[in-house]
């Protein structure tokens, strides 16, 4: 498995093209928290989980503009962070595994200031992952 290394301090600046697959692309629109400034992503597939999680970026604040049927652009320059404690944001983020993708962008970006409230979130988010597992273990042995 591939993996990047950032040390601090140094200008990130480059172009990736992501082969479509899901797992590629939410890590890729996660990771556009962490610049207030504009990104333009390309390749983005029309699937529901990916348009699950551009739905919860625009609830963040996050300024999207989709540009063609597989490109778009992302502008997080105004995120609100209040959001991640909204019900609203725990249904969104309960529904989608990737939601959990969004939390190593945001401790990056606003630093150990955050780290209490993001873990919270995280904390919550997982707690609601486990009832969704037991609601659909508890389908599964019902239908037997």
């Amino acid at each position: 498995m591939s993996s990047f290394e950032i040390t601090g301090g140094k200008k990130l600046k480059g172009e990736f093209k992501p082969q479509g697959a899901k797992n590629e692309v939410l890590q890729i629109l996660c990771a556009v928290l962490m610049t207030p400034e504009k990104i333009t992503i390309n390749n983005v597939p029309d699937i529901v989980d990916v348009n699950k999680l551009i739905d919860l970026l625009r609830s963040l604040n996050v300024k999207v503009e989709k540009l063609g049927p597989e490109a778009y652009s992302f502008q997080a320059d105004d995120i609100d962070i209040e959001y991640l404690h909204s019900p609203d944001f725990m249904k969104k983020g309960g529904g989608l595994r990737g939601s959990i993708m969004l939390v190593g962008p945001l401790l990056g970006r606003f630093g150990k200031e955050e780290l209490i409230r993001i873990l919270l979130v995280l904390k919550n988010l997982a707690q609601l992952f486990i009832m969704t597992l037991k609601q659909v273990y508890i389908a599964q042995m019902l239908k037997i």
